[in-house]
């Protein structure tokens, strides 16, 4: 609950800066070591930009990520859990024309659900087209790559990389 109202209150933060502030939301699909146990993905954020004029911009973004759990019938039946992540990042952006940049997120993902998820570095490069001066399409490629450690049931696991292939859409206000 903490975590969600730290999301709460940094999107209301950013809501002062009006113009520089986007709303992004998007869908995608596990890759590396997550997609045996999730089907799908979906993610929600914000994102403040600086003032720039020159084509490079950066900026800090916040999001909530989560993996949805598949239905394994042919492992004993077994559910996975869903997983979620809140990603704290700094953004940097290169417009390469008017309609077309790319760029990169870079920061910390903090576990969320359940609550012995870990936390660990967060990469998620992307390329955008603008669709008009407020409505972009994103296509990304994120990662968070967590470190080895103990659940609270005392389970040992590996390091991993949760990541994901996806699409969205980005709406600046």
């Amino acid at each position: 609950m903490k975590k969600f109202i730290l999301l709460v209150s940094l999107s209301l933060f950013a809501l002062n800066s009006y113009s520089q502030f986007h709303i992004s939301t998007g869908v995608g699909i596990p890759t590396g070591d997550i997609k045996d146990f999730s089907s799908y993905q979906i993610n929600l954020g914000t994102t403040y930009m600086l003032e720039s004029e020159s084509d490079f911009k950066v900026g800090l973004s916040a999001s909530y990520v989560r993996f949805f759990g598949k239905n394994d019938a042919d492992f004993a039946n077994e559910d996975y859990e869903d997983l979620s992540w809140f990603p704290l990042a700094a953004v940097i952006n290169y417009s390469l024309s008017d309609n077309f940049s790319i760029g990169t997120n870079v920061g910390y993902a903090i576990g969320v659900y359940p609550d012995y998820l870990e936390g660990g570095f967060y990469l998620l490069p992307n390329i955008g087209y603008s669709i008009s001066d407020k409505i972009a399409l994103k296509m990304s490629y994120s990662m968070i790559s967590i470190s080895s450690g103990t659940d609270s049931s005392g389970y040992e696991y590996a390091s991993s990389s949760i990541s994901n292939i996806g699409l969205g859409v980005a709406f600046q206000l």
